[in-house]
């Protein structure tokens, strides 16, 4: 794909300055030479207007949205006035390496569909210590709702998809935008929901170029909670997208995990029901469903690693 091709990066923010500025820093600092940095400011924010404006660079435009609409709205508002013909998102707490662009763009031309969805791997940084994500890429022929949200084993992670690692055509997302309203799940619904689209196929560079960073302290754009009723509404929603091994997996190991400590007993038997009754979990889904309920968070995470080291986990 040429050099010359225009790519603007879309960058959501609220109140939070100085980790949009490094985000922003990351973008105009790619090798790929034909960039735009497009900042959508969720809302009245003079503290963000201000440090961007210290930015004096004529790639980067400021785009202020009148009130608070939330990360999909943002991440929409972005695409629409974006000049590119491809589209990357950066979430503003998040970091690009510098070949990020150029080397999802090399993997798009060599993509055989024709509307590739681009994505790469990350290295997450926790404040104890940094790793690669995910650790597996999907594998020949397995469905994508399935890579996302079906675990191989009881202590094994699933796949990852994060807007911060996405890279696709603009023309797409303005016919499938992010849906507007969710509290979460944003990445995965937008995910789930393009993947069913004519001449839709996604397309991985196995390196790690984006940086990922997750501290549990920060508020994020995308309203990020622990409600887990607004969990198991989404993916009742999203039935149609996914299939019946998916949605059970969905159920009894994120809905159940955020459930367990606040659910009645009733409430949290009724979501292995409901697996049974809509969908059709494996052993490996009950197990994890059962461990969730009878191990506190702490417990669950020295489990998982000693485990994990044994039977070729995460």
């Amino acid at each position: 794909m040429s050099d010359g091709t225009l790519v603007s990066a879309v960058i959501p923010t609220r109140n939070r300055p100085n980790l949009v500025v490094r985000a922003v820093k990351t973008a105009l600092a790619q090798t790929h030479p034909n960039m735009e940095v497009v900042v959508v400011v969720d809302g009245p924010d003079d503290s963000t207007s201000k440090a961007l404006t210290a930015i004096a660079d004529p790639r980067l435009r400021v785009v202020n949205l009148p009130s608070s609409q939330g990360g999909s709205a943002a991440r929409n508002a972005g695409a629409q006035a974006a000049n590119g013909d491809w589209v990357a998102f950066l979430d503003d707490d998040d970091e690009w390496l510098p070949r990020k662009i150029e080397l999802q763009l090399s993997a798009a031309g060599r993509s055989a569909h024709r509307i590739p969805i681009v994505l790469c791997r990350m290295i997450a940084r926790t404040p104890l210590a940094d790793y690669v994500c995910p650790r597996r890429l999907p594998e020949l022929g397995e469905p994508i709702n399935e890579y996302l949200l079906c675990r191989k084993s009881v202590f094994h992670s699933r796949g990852i998809m994060q807007s911060s690692s996405l890279l696709t055509k603009r023309d797409f997302l303005l016919r499938v935008p992010f849906r507007d309203g969710l509290k979460k799940h944003q990445d995965w619904d937008w995910v789930l929901r393009a993947a069913g689209q004519d001449g839709v196929g996604f397309d991985f560079e196995s390196s790690p170029l984006t940086i990922f960073n997750i501290d549990p302290t920060l508020p994020g754009i995308s309203n990020r909670t622990n409600d887990w009723r607004s969990s198991f509404s989404w993916i009742e929603e999203m039935r149609p997208y996914i299939s019946s091994r998916a949605y059970a997996s969905f159920v009894l190991s994120d809905v159940a995990d955020m459930a367990a400590g606040v659910a009645s007993p009733r409430e949290y038997w009724a979501l292995l029901k409901q697996s049974m009754q809509r969908g059709k979990p494996v052993l490996t889904d009950v197990m994890r469903y059962a461990i969730v309920r009878l191990f506190p968070p702490d417990m669950r995470r020295r489990l998982r690693f000693w485990l994990g080291r044994r039977i070729g986990g995460e």
